[in-house]
């Protein structure tokens, strides 16, 4: 069977109605506080975590970006250091390279040791010179290229110069020898320089073959050797002087003229030793010699140590150099004294005896060896019935 409809609810009374709307009004106002204060606070958080977002972010970027700028600046540092290295290490191989040529080129031996006195570096002259091979150089003691006989007292002597290291020009000793591969023995000159490196002292030495040239001084030597002693006893007097007239050579002849040691010559004038007026023909002849670079040959006076006016020939030179340039005059002088004397005695006896022959009332000739007249006198003139021809022989009555 159907069931019945329902019952109406009761009608809600009026102030019933009222509260309820008046709870509902406060409840909504209450939910809209709520809701109002929700959202302040969410509006402060907000803001506060984008200001702690926006700091966060900031703060990352800035140490992202120092952090890249640092690594840039790393980078960038870093390139530099390689390229500094790149550099320093390309100019230390091209100054390595520069060092090699130069030690190379040099024209003498050179032959670089270590403190301990063990070779490091040799050139192509020291291995031409000695005769060792660079790979069997280095790392022997140097004393390898000494004598034998020397090598202790060399290895005293370079410990002394690594204590006391300084340039030492050539020439410095004159008495050093060196060994071949062979153990030959030949003089050199020997330069040493100190090279202070950070591994130490190295000591460079340029060592110089000087037998040619001691082969060569012992040749002039023995020249001048023999030189002096050829016009030392010539009897002619020698001399030598330099482009300001001053003598730098005398022989004994030479110093016996002029009645003086040679101590008392050198480096002294003709007006030292002669009158004014002979000094200076002198010294034009000189400056006539060296001008004209020719010989000059001529009679002359010269006054003696004894204070007598001597007649001497004399033959002046110009001294050369042996690049051609005149540097002096040498002069080689005769006295003739004697001989003009007895020149001028002959010319006068023939003289007499011609006039003599003149005088005479008979006719007169004389003839060479070939016939041909050389003297004859006016009764022979007279005889011929004419002067003789140059170079025609003796004449007789009926020609």
């Amino acid at each position: 069977a159907p069931s019945p409809p329902p019952r109406p609810a009761p009608p809600i009374p009026r102030e019933v109605q009222l509260e309820g709307i008046r709870l509902n009004n406060e409840i909504r106002a209450l939910v809209n506080a709520l809701v109002a204060e929700e959202d302040a606070l969410l509006a402060t958080r907000t803001t506060t975590s984008e200001r702690s977002a926006r700091l966060t972010l900031g703060t990352v970027a800035t140490v992202s970006l120092a952090a890249v700028l640092a690594i840039i600046g790393a980078a960038i540092l870093a390139r530099r250091e390689l390229r500094s290295r790149l550099q320093a290490e390309t100019s230390l191989r091209q100054g390595e390279e520069r060092f090699r040529s130069l030690l190379e080129a040099a024209p003498d031996a050179m032959v670089i040791a270590d403190e301990s006195g063990r070779i490091v570096l040799v050139n192509a002259q020291a291995e031409k010179l000695f005769g060792w091979t660079r790979e069997a150089l280095v790392g022997q003691p140097v004393e390898t290229l000494v004598p034998e006989r020397l090598a202790a007292s060399h290895a005293r002597q370079r410990a002394d110069y690594t204590g006391h290291a300084t340039t030492r020009p050539m020439a410095a000793r004159r008495d050093l020898s060196a060994r071949r591969k062979d153990g030959s023995e030949f003089p050199v000159e020997i330069s040493l320089s100190p090279l202070r490196t950070g591994t130490g002292m190295l000591v460079t030495a340029a060592i110089r073959d000087i037998t040619e040239r001691q082969q060569a001084e012992a040749a002039a030597r023995s020249s001048a050797a023999l030189y002096h002693s050829l016009v030392d006893n010539i009897p002619l007097a020698v001399f030598r002087k330099d482009l300001a007239g001053r003598f730098v050579f005398g022989n004994t002849r030479f110093c016996q003229a002029l009645g003086r040691p040679w101590e008392e010559i050198v480096g002294r004038t003709d007006a030292d030793f002669f009158p004014p007026e002979l000094a200076a023909k002198y010294q034009r002849d000189d400056a006539r010699v060296q001008a004209s670079g020719e010989s000059l040959e001529l009679n002359e006076e010269i006054c003696g140590a004894d204070g007598v006016t001597h007649r001497v020939h004399v033959i002046k030179n110009p001294v050369r150099h042996l690049d051609g340039q005149i540097v002096g005059v040498q002069g080689i002088f005769e006295d003739v004294t004697a001989r003009y004397q007895a020149e001028g005695a002959l010319r006068e006896s023939e003289r007499r005896f011609r006039q003599l022959v003149h005088t005479l009332p008979a006719a007169v000739y004389a003839c060479d060896a070939t016939g041909r007249i050389t003297l004859y006198n006016d009764a022979a003139v007279a005889l011929w019935g004419r002067e003789p021809e140059a170079g025609e022989t003796k004449l007789t009555e009926e020609q």
